[in-house]
């Protein structure tokens, strides 16, 4: 979704608004949701992270405000009058503002922290599971060797029918659509394809050949 906006133009990829980034994340969700469109479980992943970015920017903002007039204060303080200082907390735990989140980024970082923030997703989700005795589904956490073997069948079938210009997601019917999906963004993320989808959660993904493959 966010390449999406690249390519329309909407966001800069050199000079990432974060805070612009999440409110326009946030608005093409609610549009899928009007449509009564599936919304992938990582489209809201990623949202909630951009949501939780957004606040941490804010809250540093906030917190440098309320710094620097209080740095400017500190010398009027002896001039407030006594009950006034009573109510004052000049000892605010600014904690919140620790990470120290950039709300001006580049695309191809934003989308590492994004990952990054995903992964220590599944992690937790992880080790909450183990901690309850569940075992997860091969679709949860694939091995990654059986993976990776899967990828590598989908990547045979997209070089023998890409004697075309593109190629549809659903044309791909040797691998269930899990994987498939699955393996084409992995595939798109190495950089041996290109993903086109013309309308989000509507029309279906198209495949371009790109020579490295």
């Amino acid at each position: 979704m966010i390449y999406d906006l690249v390519k329309r133009g909407e966001i800069n990829p050199l000079n990432v608004d974060v805070i612009d980034v999440a409110d326009k994340f946030l608005k093409e969700i609610e549009k899928a949701r009007e449509l009564d469109l599936r919304i992938p479980a990582r489209v809201l992943l990623y949202a909630s992270i951009l949501i939780r970015m957004k606040s941490e920017i804010i809250a540093n903002e906030i917190f440098e405000q309320l710094k620097e007039k209080d740095d400017k204060e500190d010398s009027e303080k002896e001039y407030m009058p006594e009950f006034l200082i009573e109510d004052v907390d000049f000892n605010v735990d600014f904690s919140i503002a620790r990470k120290r989140a950039r709300r001006f980024t580049t695309l191809e970082d934003l989308i590492r922290e994004l990952r990054a923030a995903e992964e220590v997703q599944r992690r937790r989700k992880e080790k909450k599971r183990k901690e309850r005795g569940e075992i997860p589904t091969p679709f949860e956490i694939p091995h990654e060797e059986d993976f990776e073997r899967v990828i590598e069948i989908v990547k045979e079938k997209i070089f023998k029918k890409l004697r075309k210009k593109t190629l549809k997601l659903s044309e791909i019917e040797e691998v269930d659509l899990i994987s498939r999906y699955l393996s084409v963004l992995h595939l798109a993320y190495r950089g041996y394809i290109e993903l086109k989808q013309e309308k989000i959660f509507e029309s279906e993904i198209e495949i371009e050949f790109v020579t490295k493959i």
